[in-house]
């Protein structure tokens, strides 16, 4: 029998962020996951944005969130000694009038005056953009599989991994300490992605499951170094590819990339530029989302030391870090969990 601090169910983003801190608290931890760290994060096109949406909505809680996202990877590309985050701009297209008198309202409005600029902005021919365009920034756009290769590589050497499938009903709660299979920990906590529906212990949630597509395609004629939001999302990812997506379906739940989304995507991306492009991979994902859109944090209201965190939906990249110690100065230095992000505002 080997003895814990933490078991962390789920090596996702969110798991593999929170057994980080975890770790530099000096605490002893294993992670138990069947996938070996594939999860939707995979398939994300890496953005912590400030304003979202044809409306210009500013990103909630931005204001602390950007910087602790900036904080904490530029500190863990120092000390994985990789390299996968750079900071950039969206390039938003005007698409009608109406965009673009929303852009006029917001662009000296001082909440908003940060992250956008007044200036309107004319594209080379191969995008459309009749209404011109306008820049937000800052924007940091992350490498996500480098980010989750390094992250990776570092908990193969500081903690115990566990490659099986978990089964919440062979979970043994004893005095104060939790078993599954030959571990024994202090504390467990679940991050479990969109598996968390499977989860006897924090069933009662009211998780949601978006399934998100998305094409990566090259095109050497676009030239494009900045991330394009028209009508739909294009990210540069070096060497002429580029991510375009995503989508959301709310009923379907397998990670088949389906004929229909592709089309989708296909016209929005031809809406979006005037030249050629190679579709090269078409990719699903199942994002962890929350009926209120805010991430579940928190202990369990029966089991002692039994903890969730977890519905990070399309914002795991700016949430993870900051809410992940936030967790973790709760049970190691008796925080607070905000009351927008704390489990017990659900019965």
């Amino acid at each position: 029998m080997q003895e814990f601090d933490f078991l962390i169910v789920g090596k996702g983003l969110a798991g593999s962020i929170l057994a980080f801190h975890l770790i530099q608290e000096k605490q002893n931890v294993a992670i138990i996951d069947s996938l070996d760290g594939r999860s939707s994060s995979q398939q994300a096109a890496g953005l912590v944005n400030p304003i979202t949406g044809r409306r210009f909505v500013k990103s909630w809680k931005i204001e602390e969130l950007f910087p602790s996202a900036l904080s904490f990877y530029s500190n863990l590309e120092r000390e994985l000694n990789t390299s996968f985050l750079k900071e950039t701009s969206v390039l938003k297209v005007l698409l009608n009038r109406e965009q673009q008198n929303d852009f006029a309202s917001k662009c000296t409005d001082p909440i908003y005056t940060p992250y956008m600029n007044s200036e309107l902005i004319r594209l080379d021919k191969e995008i459309p953009n009749p209404f011109a365009c306008v820049e937000i920034k800052p924007v940091l756009q992350i490498e996500v599989q480098n980010l989750i290769r390094a992250l990776k590589t570092y908990l193969n050497k500081a903690c115990s991994l566990y490659q099986m499938e978990f089964i919440h009903e062979n979970l043994s709660i004893q005095n104060k300490s939790f078993q599954y299979d030959q571990i024994k920990s202090k504390r467990i906590i679940f991050c479990e992605g969109n598996y968390v529906s499977s989860n006897l212990f924090f069933n009662y949630l009211p998780n949601r499951f978006a399934k998100g597509e998305a094409l990566i395609i090259k095109a050497p004629e676009l030239k494009l170094n900045l991330v394009l939001s028209s009508h739909i999302n294009i990210c540069p990812l070096g060497k002429d590819k580029y991510y375009v997506g995503a989508t959301y379906n709310w009923d379907d739940r397998s990670l088949k990339p389906s004929e229909e989304k592709k089309a989708f995507l296909i016209e929005r991306l031809e809406s979006s530029i005037n030249c050629t492009y190679e579709i090269l991979e078409q990719i699903a994902g199942i994002r962890p989302t929350v009926l209120d859109r805010r991430p579940l944090l928190g202990e369990h209201p029966k089991h002692q030391g039994m903890y969730i965190f977890n519905g990070m939906g399309t914002k795991g990249l700016s949430l993870a870090p900051y809410f992940s110690k936030q967790l973790v100065d709760c049970i190691l230095h008796q925080g607070a969990i905000e009351p927008e992000v704390n489990i017990n505002r659900f019965s």
